[in-house]
């Protein structure tokens, strides 16, 4: 599949993946801040953005997209960056291919499993929420993002959130709203896409891992933590005071400060 992406700076090769809901959109600005020091390539993952839709959405999917991204634009051994649905797509490819990697950045998602039948399922139930909402909106009715707004806040109170999510609507050639995101396809897949890694599958890797936590956020539980911890014996963890789970929106200085500093430590900047 060939994805839609945006391209910063130069240097040593750094990929970003965003989470549910997202776009490449949403990192230029943390795209930039990394630029002087980094070539940057920010793809939108399958289903979102500009990048094809497709009936099938897995982390297998999103991986093979990676990886045939990685090798149509010749990048050798780059940084790995992934926020939630992109964390796991990103530790998905280091699972297979741990020797392509120079690091790997995950933020605010944990390499396991969450879904209705588990005591976590809070969080499939959220996102199963918030994609009927966004899907029984009548958008196309809609004359401006005002009527947008104020048609989800019955249900999203937050509104960071709501301008989040709204950020996915465009214009049709007839000028009518549509959502970028394959709503159907992304809401009878939810359940690949809480999927998680195995706790018996061992990552066998070399190169410096860290996870990055908002410190209002439950995508990573002390429970997590250690299972992290069976995976990437020497990952470092980072959390970000004052920062949901949309780190980068919330806190993106202090994420850049975090993730700048792991990668200079580790002698990965230019």
């Amino acid at each position: 599949m060939k994805l839609f992406y945006r391209k910063f700076g130069h240097g040593c090769p750094l990929i970003i993946l965003h989470g549910l809901y997202g776009s490449s959109d949403n990192w230029v600005s943390f795209a930039r801040s990394l630029s002087p020091h980094f070539r940057i390539y920010i793809p939108d993952q399958r289903n979102h953005g500009q990048s094809p839709n497709h009936n099938h959405h897995s982390y297998e999917d999103l991986r093979n997209d990676l990886s045939e991204f990685i090798r149509e634009h010749s990048i050798i051994k780059p940084v790995l960056i992934g926020h939630s649905m992109g964390g796991k797509t990103a530790m998905y490819f280091a699972l297979k291919f741990p020797e392509l990697l120079r690091a790997l950045i995950v933020i605010d998602i944990s390499p396991g499993q969450y879904n209705e039948d588990t005591e976590e399922n809070i969080r499939f139930l959220k996102h199963r929420d918030i994609l009927r909402i966004l899907s029984e909106l009548p958008v196309e009715k809609f004359k401006n993002r005002d009527d947008a707004d104020k048609a989800l806040l019955k249900d999203i109170r937050i509104k960071r959130i709501r301008n989040f999510l709204l950020k996915n609507l465009m214009r049709d050639e007839k000028g009518s709203f549509k959502w970028k995101l394959n709503l159907p396809v992304l809401r009878s897949n939810l359940e690949n896409i809480m999927a998680g890694l195995e706790h018996e599958q061992a990552i066998d890797h070399d190169y410096p891992v860290l996870f990055v936590k908002g410190e209002l956020s439950d995508y990573i539980s002390e429970k997590d933590i250690r299972f992290i911890k069976t995976l990437y014996p020497s990952a470092q963890f980072k959390t970000i005071d004052g920062a949901g789970h949309w780190v980068h929106a919330e806190k993106p200085d202090e994420l850049f400060t975090t993730i700048y500093e792991f990668l200079r430590n580790n002698n990965l900047c230019d």
